[in-house]
């Protein structure tokens, strides 16, 4: 599975902008979205997807 294949999988078109999303990972990480998820840094990744949702840590 790619960053692509997973980024419609878990942030499906109905739910989300996915192309807007999956710009935003590769921005954030400089990743591609043609790279295969299984090789990619998961926590540079989860840390993108944070930023796009607007999380923020609780004190």
């Amino acid at each position: 599975m790619t960053l692509f294949d997973a980024m419609h999988r878990y942030a499906p078109t109905s739910e989300n902008h996915t192309e807007n999303y999956i710009e935003f990972i590769e921005k954030q990480t400089g990743f591609s979205r043609d790279e295969f998820f299984k090789n990619l840094d998961t926590e540079k990744i989860a840390n993108a997807i944070q930023k796009f949702e607007g999380w923020k840590p609780q004190n």
